[in-house]
């Protein structure tokens, strides 16, 4: 049974958060997602689910909005099979040139600065980004 649903598939973005995460804009809904009660989507708790699902890595913007638009996830916890997802949104506020530490600028600034609280880093790495935020926990912790 396929069933729609407003989804939002997460590349890059670690969605691992502990148990005492007090943020109210960020409900475990079960089944492997995460549903944003601020902007309204829902987020894939494994972020790289892509790999997981397929063992793809990284994908170009293009491969990735196909992938994405032809992704069917099975929802153990409704029984039902989620195929309405679509990739977040990088860049609203062209003013921002996608660096925007309040998060307003888009739903991947939203969930990285705001929800996950993340520090900016300015190592210049893009490779290694070394997130910190007292919100974040490392699955290899």
């Amino acid at each position: 049974m396929k069933n729609k649903f407003k989804g939002v598939a997460a590349f890059g973005v670690v969605c691992f958060f502990s148990a005492t995460m007090c943020h109210a804009t960020l409900i475990d809904i079960g089944g492997g997602m995460i549903y944003d009660d601020e902007l309204d989507v829902t987020w894939m708790q494994d972020a790289s689910y892509s790999f997981t699902s397929e063992g793809i890595l990284r994908r170009t913007w293009d491969d990735a909005s196909q992938w994405v638009g032809e992704l069917e996830y099975y929802d153990s916890v409704r029984d039902q099979v989620v195929d309405d997802w679509r990739l977040p949104t990088t860049i609203n506020d062209p003013t921002s040139v996608g660096w925007d530490t309040t998060g307003m600028s888009s739903e991947l600034a939203y969930m990285y600065f705001v929800n996950l609280g993340f520090a900016p880093n300015y190592s210049g790495d893009p490779t290694s980004p070394n997130p910190i935020s007292n919100n974040y926990k490392s699955n290899l912790e």
